[in-house]
């Protein structure tokens, strides 16, 4: 008689089942999908941007200024002479895409700016990053 409580206790203590791992993994995923994918994606986006706005920054301070000392005019004729003071045979933003340089056309007090066309690779678009504004678009 004492065996038979002992075998009813170890059968109903044998663990969970395959199916119950799946849907246990299944809700996960879906937890992950939901609530945090959009998050790790809305991240990413942003450090993109971060990142296209420091280079941009650099190549139109320090790497500019570094061009001048060297050279006589105001604006390099190609964004690969900036390139080489980088160390790069060209310059690309995070989206793969090359920086442009602008000579004319900028704020009063800017000689010299550098813009990346952003996520749609579209110059003249609201999505653009320049170095001369911040990422809430002022100066």
């Amino acid at each position: 008689m004492r065996n038979r409580q002992v075998e009813k206790q170890v059968a109903a203590q044998r663990g969970i089942t395959l199916l119950e791992i799946m849907i246990v993994l299944t809700i996960i995923g879906l937890v992950m999908g939901v609530f945090v994918g959009p998050a790790v994606f809305k991240a990413l986006f942003q450090a993109k941007e971060d990142i296209a706005r420091a280079q941009a920054k650099q190549l139109a301070g320090k790497t500019y200024q570094m061009w001048t000392h060297d050279h006589d005019g105001s604006c390099p004729e190609r964004i690969e002479d900036l390139a080489k003071y980088e160390g790069k045979k060209e310059l690309k933003d995070p989206w793969g895409s090359p920086y442009t340089m602008r000579c004319e056309g900028l704020p009063e007090d800017v000689p010299f700016g550098i813009v990346s066309a952003g996520p749609d690779k579209k110059e003249g678009t609201p999505d653009d990053i320049n170095s001369w504004e911040d990422s809430k678009g002022k100066k």
